[in-house]
This record gives structure tokens, sequence and C-alpha cells, in this order.
């Protein structure tokens, strides 16, 4: 009843369509602040891919270079290692706080750490402590990543109109895509400005330098977000549970207190167990009538009956001489119904959380919960299934978008790297399209699942063939092959902020989304250039490795498709 009737008041406030309380202008500037804030993080992982040849010269020591090579790659993987850290302390501000503070918070410590990079000393000036701060800073950024991306999709998924989730969260994704094609757009701007010795010297910290403008911008946009109205809503009702529980349980205390004082109390009890069993019935017979009235009063009224009921008490129990047991017994009953009553004034609009506080002396916060302990009780499963789920981009984006550019800089095919770079900003260009027309198609009716299914389905069969024509076909081959994989894997990301939000209920959704989606991208995806890059070292092939990677990566997420059809129906479907 208190779920419907919260329902019913949901409704009437949203009759705009959105989230949260918005006009269509607030809407569309809650959009530019989240792609800002989503922008800046992507921006930053490009830009530091990018500038590759320049940053193993100025932070690692001079000698082998595949070992070069893997000290850089080591230190970006850090940045995704630390990320399901930062996944679940930001997840745990976003389900207790708020996902407005959440974001703040992120924004701001993505950005410091980002700025801080561009003026670090060089191994030259620095030693080995030069790439340990570079390391450390990645960490913090990787903690900072870990709570803005998975938030901010949530939010974006929360505040969308139900008939325009898929779309409004594909922007999400989309806009990664904008920060990717800007931190490769950068690098090569600046590369034109400035000559090789000068990108040494102090052109490579400018990129890094430059992100303070959307760093600032973000930030301004955030400070006044409203939370989700879904979001809200569901966590004072596991607040309320929560109150209400442990009222009970002191209720089931004086009880307790009551039958062991009724030795004590003997026949001086003018009044029997069964007159107060009478009384009990009485009173809930009369619960409904007293929760309309209370829902149609206003806080004041509410006030003002719980302390007449304290008068009514008083008198009855005077008037009838009543002894300890029967005035506990009383006292348990009366708790017990205003509890009711204060759930009745939440459905109606009221605050229930100070209702019930000046009800049963409980204080609000021992409502409060823990949400990572709860969505590993309730919700592990969802959390396993959209990891496997999320296997095959996380890692084939990964490798194509920042190990494969250059890889293909060298021999067979010796792609120029102007052509790598503009390969990589016009492909990703293509597939932040296909992102934005996969949210859309979802919304009208696409399974979603079911179409990320298919997407696997064809990875597996294609990915060892794709790697064999990037050893094989020319620069022009090389474009359209790398095209094609990002095609696909645009169609998923397109996906899944709508497929994977709806796994988890709103109290836990910033906690499960962002601790689940942050160990993909990180313990499988933000590695795997560090892998692949090992890989071939040890075996000498560039076409295998890979190739193989994916097929297994793809097999995984085709499985865990299937499982998530059945644990979470919602999840295929548009609302």
């Amino acid at each position: 009843m208190v779920e419907q009737a919260a329902g019913k008041q949901l409704q009437h406030r949203s009759s705009h369509g959105y989230g949260a309380e918005l006009t269509t202008r607030q809407f569309a500037v809650l959009i530019v602040a989240i792609a800002l804030g989503t922008l800046l993080e992507w921006y930053d992982f490009f830009a530091y891919s990018q500038l590759n040849a320049y940053l193993t010269k100025v932070f690692f020591p001079a000698g082998d270079p595949a070992v070069t090579q893997l000290s850089f790659w080591g230190v970006y993987a850090v940045g995704f290692i630390s990320r399901p850290v930062g996944a679940l302390l930001f997840g745990h501000l976003g389900d207790t706080r708020g996902r407005r503070i959440c974001l703040l918070v992120s924004v701001t410590m993505m950005a410091i750490p980002t700025v801080l990079i561009g003026c670090l000393p060089t191994f030259a000036q620095a030693g080995i402590a030069a790439p340990i701060l570079l390391a450390l800073l990645r960490a913090i950024q990787g903690l900072a990543m870990g709570g803005e991306f998975g938030c901010a999709m949530v939010y974006l998924h929360e505040i969308a109109p139900a008939k325009a989730k898929g779309l409004v969260g594909s922007i999400g994704f989309a806009s990664a895509m904008v920060g990717c094609m800007l931190g490769v757009l950068i690098v090569v701007i600046v590369e034109a400005i400035f000559s090789p010795a000068q990108m040494l010297i102090f052109g490579w910290r400018l990129p890094f330098l430059l992100s303070i403008i959307s760093a600032s911008a973000a930030f301004a946009l955030r400070m006044h977000m409203p939370e989700p109205e879904e979001f809200t809503r569901e966590r004072q009702q596991v607040i309320q549970h929560n109150l209400l529980r442990i009222a009970s349980q002191r209720s089931s205390f004086l009880i307790s207190r009551s039958s062991s004082a009724a030795g004590a109390a003997g026949s001086g009890n003018s009044l029997g167990l069964k007159t107060v069993d009478s009384l009990a019935v009485a009173k809930h017979q009369n619960a409904p009538a007293a929760a309309a009235a209370a829902a149609a009063a206003g806080p004041a009224d509410q006030c003002a009956s719980s302390g007449s009921r304290d008068v009514s008490f008083a008198d009855e129990a005077k008037s009838k001489s009543l002894g300890l047991k029967a005035i506990d017994s009383m006292m348990v009953t009366r708790q017990r119904q205003q509890q009711q009553d204060a759930v009745q004034f939440a459905a109606s609009g009221g605050d229930a959380s100070i209702a019930i506080e000046g009800i049963a002396g409980v204080p609000e916060k021992q409502g409060e919960y823990v949400p990572a302990l709860r969505l590993l009780r309730k919700h592990w499963g969802g959390v396993l299934l959209q990891f496997l789920f999320e296997a095959w981009v996380s890692i084939g984006f990964w490798v194509i978008s920042t190990w494969l550019p250059l890889q293909l800089r060298k021999a067979p095919v010796f792609m120029p790297e102007k052509i790598s770079q503009a390969m990589l900003i016009v492909n990703l260009s293509v597939m932040g399209a296909v992102q934005l027309a996969a949210g859309w198609a979802s919304d009208k009716g696409m399974p979603r699942v079911w179409s990320c299914f298919a997407v696997f389905t064809a990875a597996a069969g294609i990915s060892v063939p794709v790697f064999i024509g990037f050893a094989r076909c020319g620069v022009a081959g090389c474009w359209l092959l790398h095209l094609l994989l990002m095609v696909l894997m645009g169609w998923v990301l397109g996906v899944v902020p709508a497929t994977c939000s709806s796994i988890y209920p709103a109290t836990v959704r910033s906690s499960g989304f962002n601790l689940a989606h942050n160990m993909a991208m990180s313990w499988l995806g933000g590695v795997s250039p560090t892998i692949v890059t090992a890989l071939v070292a040890a075996t000498g092939s560039a076409v295998l490795a890979p190739g193989l990677l994916l097929v297994v990566a793809a097999v995984v997420s085709m499985v865990a498709a299937l499982a998530l059809l059945k644990y979470a129906p919602a999840a295929n479907k548009s609302s």
C-alpha cells in the first residue's frame, strides 16, 4: 500500500516526464554538465596514450624499448586498477548522500591530478621519483573515474523520461567518445605547433593543463543538480523500513519486560490480558481511519494528534487503574499504530523519518544503510553478470583504441602517425553516432540484451580473421577493419547504461553499476593493452594474441547475456 501510494505521488509530481522536478532547459543543462565531466575523464586517458612517444622518454629511463613500453602501459594500467576502489567509495557516497555530491567530488578529484601531471618533473630532473609521482596521480585519477562515470550514467538513467532512457543513457557514452576524440585532436594540434624537441621539453604538458577548462565548467553546472525522485523515494523507504524494524525490536523488548513483570504485578492489575488484547484490537481496527486523517492533516496537525494520543493514553491508564503489564502492552500497541501512521503520512508527502523519530524515539541516522553490504547480500548476482556482460566490449575497446593504432605504425603496415590519429578520430565519431542510434533503437522496442548477444556472436566469429587482415591489408583496409570493430562495440556501449542500470534498485544502483562496470573496464579492459603487449613480445605474433583474446571475451559475454535475460528481464526491454 505504501509503495502504491508513493508511486502515485511520484507519477503526479513527474507528469512532465523527467525523473526530477525540471524544465526542458534545466534538463538540457544537466545533460551538458554530465557530458563535460565524462568528456574530461576520457580526454585525459586518451591524451596520455597518444603522448606515448614523449612520455616514455620523459618519465622512464632509456633502455630496452620493450621494457620501456611495458613501463608506460603499466603506469597507464594503474589508473584502471584503482577504479574498482573508487567505485565502492563513490558508489557509497552516491547511494547515501546523493548523486549530486558524488558527481561534484568526482569531477574535482579527476581534474586536480590531471593538471598536476602537466606540472610533474621529468626523470632527468627528479630521477625515479618522476614515474612514481606519475603512477600516484594516475591512481588518484582512477579512484575519481571509478566514481564519476558510473554515477553519471546512473544519474542520466534516473532523470531521463521513461520512454527515452536508452537515448539519454547513450549520450553519456557518446560524450565519452567526444572526450576520446578531443584527447587525440589536442595532441595532434600541439604536435603541429611544436617541434619534437619542444614537445619533449614542454609541449607534452599542455594537453593535461588544458583540462582545467572543461573541469571548471562541469563543476559550475553541477552545483545545483536535483536528486532523482526515484532515488530519493526508494532511499527513504529503506530508511523507514529500517527504523520500523528497530522500533519493532524495542517494542518486542517492552513485551518481554512486561511479561517478566507480570508475576510482580499479580492480581494488582485490574485489567487482565484479555482486556488489554481487546483494547489492542480496537485500536488496530481504527487504524485505517487514523491513517487517512494523518495523511489529510499537515505536519503540525499530526504532531498535535500524536500529543493527544499521549494524553488519551494517560487518561485511560489512570481511569482504569492499570497495572505495569497492561500499561506496557498498551504502550506497545500505541507505538505500533503510530509507526503505521508515520508511513501513511510519508506516502502522502510527509517526512516519515521525522514522524518515526518523534513517535518511537529512534534517530533517523539509525535507519541508514551500507549500500555495499546491501548490494553483496541481495544483488551480487547482478554485479557478476554485468561484469561478464561487459567483458568483450571492455577488452576490445581498449585494445583497438589504444594499443592497435600504435601497433599499426609498425611493420608490416607502417601506417603514418597522422593517418592513424585521423583514423582514430573519424572512427570514434562514427562509434559515438552508433551509440546514439543503439540507445534510440532500444527505446523504440529493440530488445537490448538480445541485440548485444547478436553482436557478441558476430565478434566471436570475426575477431581472428580481422586481426589477420590487419597484418595483410594496406592502410585503407586496416582503417575499414578498425571501423568495423568500432561499430560493433559502439552498439553494445550504446545500450549498456539503460541495460545495466535496470539490474539494480535505485538504493544500490550507483554502487552496483559503478562496481561492475569499473571491474570490467579495469581488471579486463585497462590492463588489456599491457597483456597484449606482453603476449606479442612473448609469442612474436601480433595476430593471434589479440584475436584469440577477443574471441574468448566474446564467448564469456554471450553466456552472461543469456543469464542476464533470466536474472533481470527488465534489462532487455524499454520502460
